[in-house]
């Protein structure tokens, strides 16, 4: 079982996105990879309000790195496990790896809507109580 993720505190001075975007992966398809990337890129704002990350679970054989790069160019960062680690530990480490007062983490063959964004960010400032916004999937 893994560990339960270590959040780091931030300063009350650090200028944090609205949003962190993560995306784990592992041996991705590319087409679906490339639609979940486009989806966020299509509505994201700049990197000031959207971090947008891949987190590859050191998929052996494919280069995730240049997949990401040849769909985002730079606006996308990307990282990688040291090893391994499985799903509940690569989520883990995205979770530790955002920044923003929100983390979305979007599995690589999903997708969102146009304004999923725009929708949440407003539910958010009209509910400032609340810790988690869910929605439905299909």
């Amino acid at each position: 079982m893994s560990a339960i993720p270590k959040i780091n505190p931030f300063g009350a001075l650090l200028n944090r996105p609205f949003w962190s975007v993560m995306i784990p992966t592992y041996q991705p398809v590319v087409t679906y990879l490339r639609q979940a990337l486009e989806s966020v890129l299509q509505q994201a704002p700049g990197p000031e309000q959207m971090k947008i990350e891949v987190v590859d679970d050191c998929s052996p054989g494919v280069d995730v790195a240049a997949i990401v790069k040849s769909i985002a160019g730079k606006r996308v960062e990307f990282s990688r496990t040291p090893r391994n680690l499985g799903l509940v530990g690569c989520f883990n480490t995205c979770i530790e790896q955002a920044r923003g007062q929100w983390v979305h983490i979007l599995n690589q063959d999903d997708y969102i809507l146009p304004d999923y964004y725009k929708h949440l960010a407003h539910m958010a400032e009209l509910h400032p109580e609340v810790s988690l916004l869910a929605t439905r999937s299909f």
